[in-house]
């Protein structure tokens, strides 16, 4: 949890921390009840604002005050109260909510009276949230998320032990391992809570682990309000420490984690975000705590950032990672930036102008280390795992893929590590003896170009394309079109329809077949070809 504090002037107005930090003993089950009995959920808070909702998400508050304005309710008093940090008077607090709610809130600092002349239990007297609290559809039921406000809505500055709650890249990384998620389930910088929440439908413990004391006060919390109502509760265990220290000597079956990733120079942090380690030493941490914390078949998917230097590519600086035996690694890089669109981007999410005196000041110095250590681009994106025998070689594939997805992120995440572990127990001879599907959905595309001087148009290229999931997309040639063609899921082995197009063609079967699969084990490896073994 730190940010870059280049100059003593700045530091001076962002290091005191929060005054507010969670206790132990909010009613969490009666707060449950009452946000619950008035619809503050995922949906309903949608439903309420509508086309608000995603601006919402992004910090525009003014559309979502518009609709609460012309149509107040209890939900639009919570909404009002724990996701747009307005102000409310007590006489509200008290139409919407028990005494004994409004009491526990108070002394437990979640919500605080703005100074004035009014005595603190007059009715008329205005209180605000210093935390939020946002519901969160997630496996399967309605929880809640206990954070800080985002500097988007309270227009100030992170505080040095800021805890982020629901946010893009929280909510990108739910969607990419919550199918992935079983067993024993572990958070790496585990904030307030959110990935944790995403694993209580699937995992038999989950286990927490976070350097900043707040944050495990706040993971806690969401943790117990969202398991209120349930009667069978998953076994949570959140504990404080750095990277792995915790859990020295544990192995799990899932392993998640969004560390503090944001470059900056070591020295000026802010912890939620940047790690006080050099340049993408973050995201190099958790991959080297992989190997030794996941049991075999385990998996894990953390977000991570690299850079691009001119002697090295970020392919090369990530698959150096990692040991040379022990993990099928998959790399999908979603953006790559210059670093002054990543200085200038981070600055903002900080709340730092960087047009302002103070900003150009943290600029200079953010830029003047990335220029020293030769970052010529920064790279963002998933890094999925799974932990293999050791006497198996490492395989790292990596990728750019920076198109909307089609469909679910985490459905292309767990088929991705059914159809690597499928290729790893294959040889070219039992790809051969196998039969085969074409992905259901799958685009032939025939592109041609103008001739220029001439009339019409010349053929270019033929392309296989999915249409769901990342689209991944492979050139092909008519022989290998026809071959593709005749693959059928409960039809001829693929050696058999290779020798019966070796005949017609007048070809030799053997040179055919050797290619042949070859081109079919990348398609295979982005799913355009499926073997029949994983039909369902």
């Amino acid at each position: 949890m730190v940010w870059p504090l280049v100059s003593k002037r700045l530091a001076l107005k962002t290091m005191e921390p929060h005054a507010y930090s969670p206790t132990a003993t909010l009613p969490v089950d009666a707060i449950a009840h009452w946000l619950i009995a008035h619809d503050y959920t995922e949906e309903g808070v949608q439903q309420l604002l509508g086309a608000a909702y995603p601006a919402l998400l992004r910090g525009e508050k003014v559309p979502a005050r518009r609709i609460l304005r012309d149509a107040p309710s209890p939900l639009g008093f919570l909404i009002r109260l724990w996701l747009l940090n307005d102000p409310v008077d007590m006489g509200e607090c008290l139409q919407h909510c028990r005494q004994e709610v409004i009491d526990a809130l108070i002394a437990d600092g979640a919500i605080v009276r703005i100074p004035g002349a009014e005595d603190q239990r007059s009715t008329t007297s205005t209180w605000k949230a210093t935390t939020q609290l946002w519901p969160l559809f997630v496996a399967g039921e309605d929880r809640f998320v206990w954070s800080d406000f985002p500097t988007v809505i309270t227009g100030e500055a992170p505080k040095p032990d800021h805890v982020p709650g629901v946010g893009q890249a929280s909510l990108t990384l739910v969607e990419a391992a919550q199918e992935s998620m079983q067993g024993r389930v572990l958070d790496v910088g585990c904030g307030s809570g959110i990935l944790m929440l995403a694993a209580l439908d699937r995992a038999t413990a989950i286990v927490g682990i976070d350097i900043a004391p707040r944050a495990v006060r706040f993971a806690n919390r969401s943790l117990a309000t969202s398991q209120a109502r349930n009667a069978l509760k998953v076994p949570v265990s959140i504990r404080e420490g750095s990277w792995f220290a915790p859990v020295a000597g544990e192995r799990f079956d899932t392993i998640v984690a969004n560390p503090p990733f944001v470059i900056t120079p070591p020295d000026q942090q802010l912890t939620y975000r940047a790690s006080g380690l050099e340049l993408d030493g973050a995201t190099e941490q958790v991959i080297a705590g992989l190997r030794d914390h996941l049991e075999i078949g385990g998996r894990a998917i953390i977000l991570g950032s690299w850079i691009s230097t001119a002697e090295q590519s970020w392919q090369q600086r990530i698959a150096s990672w990692f040991p040379a035996a022990g993990v099928d690694c998959w790399v999908v890089q979603r953006d790559s930036v210059d670093p002054v669109q990543y200085v200038s981007t981070w600055l903002r999410d900080g709340g730092v102008e960087p047009t302002t005196p103070a900003g150009e000041e943290l600029m200079d110095a953010w830029l003047t280390y990335l220029d020293q250590a030769g970052v010529t681009a920064i790279g963002m994106g998933l890094v999925c795992v799974e932990r293999i025998a050791d006497t198996q070689p490492t395989s790292v594939m990596c990728e750019t893929f920076t198109t909307p997805f089609a469909g679910s992120v985490g459905h292309e995440v767990a088929e991705h590590f059914l159809r690597a572990a499928w290729l790893r127990e294959q040889t070219p001879e039992s790809i051969a003896k196998q039969c085969f599907a074409i992905r259901p959905g799958l685009v032939l595309e025939d592109l041609a170009t103008a001739k220029g001087d001439d009339f019409g148009f010349s053929p270019a290229v033929t392309r296989l394309t999915r249409s769901d999931g990342m689209g991944f997309s492979h050139e092909v040639d008519d022989v290998v079109l026809t071959l593709l063609k005749g693959l059928h899921p409960q039809g001829l082995p693929l050696a058999a329809v290779v020798e019966m197009f070796a005949a017609s063609r007048g070809l030799d079967e053997e040179e055919l077949l050797q290619p042949v699969t070859a081109l079919l084990v990348d398609l295979i490896r982005h799913g355009l070809v499926l073997p029949a073994a994983l039909l369902d």
